[in-house]
């Protein structure tokens, strides 16, 4: 969308990087979606970015690993 590519600019993103499958993070009702974003520098790695399969709101949790590029 527009507004990814604004707010993302030159930085990476967790997922595209080191996901696997769909990254939903969206918990409702409607269609799945990814509404969560983990966002870097690229002078860092992402490794293992997951979403929790967590109940507690109407966004799963994400997280990843970020290391120094080239480490």
């Amino acid at each position: 969308s527009y507004t990814y590519h604004t707010v993302k600019g030159d930085l990476k993103d967790s997922f595209t990087e080191s996901g696997k499958g769909t990254a939903n993070t969206y918990n409702g009702k409607l269609p799945s979606f990814r509404i969560d974003y983990i966002l870097y520098s690229p002078r860092f790695t992402s490794y293992n970015f997951e979403v929790s399969s967590l109940n507690h709101s109407d966004h799963f949790p994400i997280s990843c690993d970020l290391f120094p590029a080239g480490k």
